[in-house]
């Protein structure tokens, strides 16, 4: 998928640029978890990629710790079971194509 010439991918980050953090979860308590870090592809592609052209899809809320601005969450994905029930890449394809004909609807992707 990354390298077809029918998507318009740019990199993917996984789980080896993540570190731990620890954040506080509804009920108060302090818990320690990963955090996918933005600010790499900011710094590293200055003036090119920044918190205003950048999304963060997870199916974990607390990835978006560091930037959460930047993150729709989405439902997880089940290949297994349910697979062929699974709506939600589609659905998030339908949003991401009204992102790029009207940019200006994003705003504050927490809500999302």
């Amino acid at each position: 998928m990354l390298v077809h010439p029918l998507y318009r991918i740019s990199f993917v980050l996984d789980k080896t640029s993540m570190f731990s953090i620890v954040s506080t979860d509804h009920k108060g308590r302090d818990k320690k978890h990963q955090v996918k870090p933005l600010q790499i592809i900011w710094t590293k592609f200055e003036g090119q990629w920044g918190p205003h052209n950048t999304l963060h899809i997870d199916d974990l809320q607390r990835n978006f710790a560091l930037n959460p601005k930047n993150g729709i969450k989405i439902k997880p994905y089940y290949r297994k079971e349910r697979g062929e029930e699974d709506r939600e890449l589609h659905r998030l394809a339908m949003y991401l194509k009204t992102l790029c004909l009207d940019p200006a609807t994003a705003g504050d992707l927490t809500r999302r």
